[in-house]
């Protein structure tokens, strides 16, 4: 299976995601703008090799001469394996931007992204039943806050996975999202869909929504 890069706005997250399959090839840490849950990714990806068909998975950047090709293999997955692996754990904060939160699984989770060190982290609720910590996170994507709590990490040190128990917000969201807002924040932000797209669907539910049960 290959996946090539198109001519398009879009067309960022692909070049994002062959340099995050690069850095997993040279080294087992969390790739420069990745986090856990992308990490994750790579590995469900690398597991549907010899399943229905599949015979391997590769990127593939087409560019005016040659196509570089990327495959995801064993030595990827086992650097993808060992980047999430937790060796430490202690309580700490951790400071970054609220770029994206999931209210559709039985533990909310969020992730916050340090855009001056190019590091993602994965974060749950210490009480998933805290209703007032969960409001305060829900009014605060898009916000810059310092997060504390129970922090995993690798064995490079790298901050994998937090369940924060605090939350304080430094600076607050933007008013509305700008294309120059989302373009600058994680590659995750607008799961999958390019800039253009996201800010479209956001003001479509902007109208559909009014006064009724809040959704993502």
């Amino acid at each position: 299976m290959a996946i090539a890069a198109a001519h398009s706005e879009g067309e960022l997250a692909l070049p994002r995601a062959l340099e995050a399959v690069r850095e997993l090839h040279e080294r087992p840490a969390i790739p420069l703008g990745a986090n856990e849950f992308a990490v994750r990714k790579v590995i469900k990806l690398h597991q549907l090799a010899g399943k229905r068909g599949v015979t391997g998975i590769e990127f593939s950047e087409v560019g005016d001469k040659l196509a570089r090709v990327t495959p995801i293999n064993a030595l990827v997955a086992a650097h993808a394996r060992e980047a999430i692996k937790e060796v430490s754990r202690t309580r700490s904060s951790f400071r970054g931007r609220l770029d994206k939160i999931n209210l559709r699984v039985k533990s909310p989770e969020f992730s916050l992204f340090d855009e001056n060190r190019g590091i993602g982290l994965r974060c749950h609720l210490e009480n998933r039943d805290d209703v007032d910590l969960l409001q305060q996170v829900k009014s605060s994507v898009g916000a810059l806050v310092s997060a504390r709590g129970d922090l995993k990490r690798n064995s490079a040190g790298q901050p994998i996975h937090m369940r924060v128990d605090r939350l304080r917000v430094i600076e607050e969201a933007p008013a509305k999202p700008t294309l120059h807002n989302i373009a600058g924040i994680s590659p995750d932000w607008t799961d999958g869909l390019s800039s253009i797209e996201f800010v479209r669907k956001q003001r479509r539910s902007s109208k559909v929504i009014e006064g009724g049960e809040e959704q993502e």
